[in-house]
């Protein structure tokens, strides 16, 4: 069995093959304390598994598998993969916005409202990585128009995220439909438009 970590094959002492994967990553883990990176993921004979689903992995065999690949990543790693993958995911959001709220105006509130979750777990995920960004992007965030921006960005979201709420609990549709429609995607365009300059020049 070849064991790599980061594509650098690895002498693992202390583990045998009857042990869990989950058991692997522990180790490596402990290996790589003070380094400031992480294990992420782990390729099984080619099939990807995230380490945060540490359940599967508990419940996966290295005895199984004839090729075990682990890819650490630094926490500013991390941010800017994440701050990659926004423009994409920002722009689906926009979709899923304009999708709801006309789907709250024709009525169909039901199905507005599932999709309108993924908005609400959007909005969560951005605050979370701009919250983030000293990680990976320190310099420009010790200038202060990066810090307001960011500062503004937050209190937009938590600001329409409770208008929302507000207007939900009245059951004025038309009112979530409007802060959805022009509120969250003017902050969905905002978010682009600081990531694509915080990672401009970097």
């Amino acid at each position: 069995m070849l064991i790599t970590l980061n594509a650098n094959p690895l002498d693992i002492s202390g583990i045998d093959e009857n042990a869990t994967v989950l058991e692997l990553v522990n180790l490596i883990e402990d290996s790589l304390k003070g380094s400031g990176a992480t294990v992420m993921r782990v390729f099984l004979d080619g099939k990807q598994y995230l380490t945060e689903n540490s359940e599967v992995l508990e419940g996966l065999k290295l005895i199984n598998y004839q090729k075990v690949e682990l890819v650490s990543e630094t926490a500013a790693g991390v941010v800017e993969e994440a701050f990659y993958d926004s423009t994409e995911i920002l722009l689906h959001l926009e979709d899923v916005a304009e999708n709801v709220s006309s789907e709250l105006r024709l009525g169909n509130i039901k199905q507005a409202m599932e999709r309108y979750l993924e908005l609400i777990n959007g909005l969560e995920w951005f605050i979370t990585i701009i919250k983030s960004a000293d990680l990976a992007y320190a310099k420009k965030m010790a200038e202060s128009s990066y810090e307001n921006e960011r500062q503004e960005l937050i209190s937009k979201v938590n600001e329409q995220i409770s208008a929302a709420e507000v207007a939900q609990e009245n059951e004025d549709w038309v009112g979530v439909a409007d802060i959805v429609e022009y509120e969250f995607c003017e902050i969905f365009k905002h978010g682009r438009r600081f990531i694509a300059s915080l990672m401009k020049e970097n």
